[in-house]
């Protein structure tokens, strides 16, 4: 259960009270964070590590991962995401991912929203996976993802515009109950 990773183990990385949301981290990486143009650098360098973004709305946001470890990283507490977003309202998000060791880049649950773009290239395992959620994503790119580049289970998801390239498994995954539309 994501919830396992809001234990006291996990360090409640930034929370600013202008903030609608808060981030958590279960190791001491390098997060920069721009509040001026609302971007958010996520550099991951050591094993295991993951990245949640909880507790309310996140809105307008830019949010960049670049995984700079060389080797996959396991299973943290039941959290596949490098970065996941756990029940929080998304308004005009755009996630953007490089080099991706994790099962997931990004790991959606139990969130609702829109999400303005989404651009990931070469993810270790999947691009992204999304998790009983309720998702209208307007633009997603997704380039060299090892397992599948788009994973959706348990919910309504929505995109205008997809454009996958070389996914070593399967492009789309639709699954357990998913209702998805693709318009291009």
């Amino acid at each position: 259960s994501p919830e396992l990773i809001l234990n006291k183990k996990y360090i409640k990385f930034k929370n600013i009270n202008n903030w609608d949301f808060k981030i958590f981290s279960n190791n001491e990486e390098q997060i920069n964070i721009n509040e001026k143009d609302k971007i958010i650098e996520i550099f991951i360098e050591k094993e295991n590590t993951r990245i949640l973004f909880s507790d309310g709305e996140i809105k307008d946001w830019k949010i960049y991962l670049n995984d700079k470890r060389t080797l996959s990283s396991q299973f943290v507490k039941n959290i596949t995401g490098c970065v996941t977003f756990y029940k929080i309202l998304m308004k005009n998000l755009k996630l953007f991912s490089n080099n991706s060791k994790c099962e997931d880049a990004f790991n959606l649950i139990d969130s609702k929203g829109s999400i303005n773009e989404i651009n990931i290239n070469n993810s270790e395992f999947d691009a992204i996976d999304f998790d009983f959620s309720e998702v209208i994503i307007e633009k997603i790119i997704v380039n060299n993802s090892i397992n599948d580049c788009i994973d959706f289970s348990f919910g309504k998801y929505f995109i205008l515009d997809a454009e996958l390239n070389y996914c070593k498994d399967k492009g789309v995954s639709v699954g357990e109950k998913s209702k998805l539309y693709i318009n291009k």
